[in-house]
C-alpha cells in the first residue's frame, strides 16, 4: 500500500517536473524601452522674475503670479509706473533670445514674444497697457504701445472696459479724464473711438460726462 502510493507520487512528481511552466513572472520581463522624449528649446527666463517664454511650444509666455490679481511683473512695473522696469522686462526678451535665430526671423520672434508678453491679463481680465491707463502714466502707455496689437487696445476687462474707456473715465482734475492717453491710443488705432462698454458707451462720451467707474 505504500509502495504503491511512493510510484504515484513519484509519477506525479516526474510528471510535474517535465511539464513546462506557463505561469510568467511580470519582474522577469524586460521593462519596454522608454520613448525618446522631444527635444525642447531650453525657456527663455524673464530678468529675475522666473517667468519663462517657451520657444518650443509656440512662444508661449508663462506668467509667474505675484500681485493681488495674479499680476505679472509687467503689471506691477505699470501699476507704478515705473518706465524703466517696464523696458527692462521687455529689452530682456531680446537679449535672451540671442542665436536662436537671425536676421528677419529673429526680429519678427521678438515682436510676437513681444505683443504676447503685453497682452497677458491678470485675472480681472486688465492688461499691462490697461493698468497704465488707468493710472495715468504716459511714459509706460507709449512703451507698451510699441509692442501692442489691436487685440491689446480693444482687450476688455472683466467690466467690460477697454484701456481707451479707463483712461476716458478717469483723471484727477479734468472731467475729460486722462486727456493725453485718450489722444495717443486714438491715434495708434482710431476705431477705438466707436467702440462702447456695457452699457452702450463710447469713451468719449464718458469723457465728456464725467463718469466714473
Amino acid at each position: 500500500m505504500s509502495t504503491h502510493a511512493k510510484d504515484v507520487s513519484d509519477g506525479d512528481i516526474e510528471k510535474v517536473s517535465v511539464t513546462p511552466t506557463s505561469s510568467k513572472n511580470p519582474l522577469s520581463d524586460p521593462s519596454p524601452s522608454p520613448s525618446p522624449s522631444s527635444s525642447t528649446a531650453p525657456a527663455l527666463v524673464l530678468s529675475n522674475s522666473g517667468k519663462r517664454i517657451d520657444q518650443a511650444g509656440k512662444k508661449k509666455y508663462v506668467k509667474q503670479v505675484t500681485g493681488r490679481h495674479n499680476d505679472t511683473e509687467l503689471h506691477l512695473a505699470a501699476q507704478r509706473g515705473d518706465l524703466a522696469a517696464v523696458k527692462q522686462i521687455l529689452d530682456e526678451i531680446n537679449c535672451q533670445m540671442v542665436g536662436s535665430s537671425s536676421g528677419a526671423d529673429f526680429d519678427q520672434e521678438v515682436a510676437e514674444i513681444r505683443a504676447s508678453v503685453v497682452n497677458e491679463t491678470n485675472e480681472l481680465g486688465e492688461t499691462a497697457l490697461y493698468t497704465a491707463a488707468e493710472k495715468g502714466y504716459m511714459d509706460v502707455v507709449k512703451e507698451l504701445l510699441k509692442h501692442s496689437n489691436s487685440e491689446t487696445l480693444r482687450k476688455k476687462n472683466r467690466s467690460m472696459f477697454d484701456p481707451l474707456h479707463i483712461a476716458a473715465s478717469q483723471g484727477h482734475h479734468a472731467r475729460q479724464g486722462h486727456v493725453d492717453i485718450v489722444k495717443v491710443l486714438l491715434d495708434k488705432d482710431s476705431q477705438l473711438a466707436r467702440r462702447t462698454d456695457k452699457k452702450g458707451q463710447t469713451a468719449l462720451h464718458m469723457a465728456v460726462k464725467g463718469v466714473k467707474l
